[in-house]
C-alpha cells in the first residue's frame, strides 16, 4: 500500500475507491492503489462476502447499498469476525467445579460434605478445597457460620460450617492468583480478593 492511506485497513482503502459509484476492475484498482492484482482480488472477495461490494463478473466490482452506507458513515472495515463470537469456552469438570455444584445444592455445608460430594477418586483434596473456600469467603460468596457441626471424636471442636450466600450460576468462579481476582463466568466480571 502506498503512503496515501497509512492508518486505515486495506479493505477500507479499497472500498473508498468506489466513492464515485463506478464499476471498477481488478487491474484498474491494482494500478491506482499500487498493490498486486492478487491483493486486490483477495480484499475484494472479503468485501463481497461481507456485502460491501457486488461482483458483476470475474474481476469487476461495484458498490452495493450496504457499501454505500458504509462509505457515507465513514465506517472502517476491520479484519476478524463480523460480530460476537458464537462459541463459548468449555469449562472443565474439575474438583472445584464439582465442589461449587455441591455448594449450590446444599447451601449449608462442611468441607467433609463437599469432599464426599465432589470426590472422583483422584487423590486428596482437603488443601485445595480449603484454599478455594478461603477465596470464596474473601470475595463474599461464602460465609463461615458461628455454630460448628459436632465431630466424631470426644475432644473434637467440630467441623466448620459454611453457607453459600452468593449463588451466581452454574459455572464455578475461578481464582486468578496472579491478578488476585476471582473471575465469575456467570456474571462475566472479576471480584477482587487478596488471599
Amino acid at each position: 500500500m502506498s503512503e496515501a492511506a497509512p492508518n486505515i485497513s486495506k479493505a477500507t482503502w479499497l472500498l473508498r475507491q468506489f466513492s464515485d459509484a463506478s464499476v471498477r476492475g481488478t487491474a484498474d484498482l491494482a494500478e491506482s492503489l499500487g498493490i498486486t492484482t492478487k491483493s486486490v482480488s483477495d480484499t475484494a472477495a472479503v468485501l463481497v462476502r461481507r456485502g460491501y461490494l457486488v461482483r458483476n463478473k470475474p474481476g469487476e466490482y461495484q458498490l452495493s447499498l450496504h457499501g454505500r452506507e458504509a462509505l457515507d458513515s465513514n465506517r472502517v472495515i476491520t479484519s476478524g469476525p463480523n460480530g460476537p463470537l458464537k462459541s463459548t469456552r468449555k469449562h472443565r469438570n474439575s474438583f472445584r467445579a464439582r465442589a461449587w455444584r455441591a455448594m449450590r445444592v446444599r447451601r449449608v455445608f462442611t468441607m467433609a460434605d463437599l469432599i464426599s460430594d465432589a470426590e472422583d477418586g483422584n487423590g486428596r483434596h482437603e488443601s485445595n478445597l480449603s484454599r478455594y473456600l478461603g477465596v470464596l469467603k474473601q470475595a463474599g460468596y461464602v460465609v463461615e457460620l458461628a455454630r460448628r457441626t459436632p465431630g466424631s471424636a470426644t475432644t473434637s471442636n467440630g467441623y466448620k460450617r459454611f453457607r453459600l450466600v452468593r449463588d451466581t450460576g452454574p459455572i464455578a468462579p475461578v481464582h486468578v492468583a496472579k491478578t488476585e481476582v476471582l473471575h465469575d463466568f456467570n456474571l462475566e466480571e472479576g471480584v477482587p480478593c487478596k488471599v
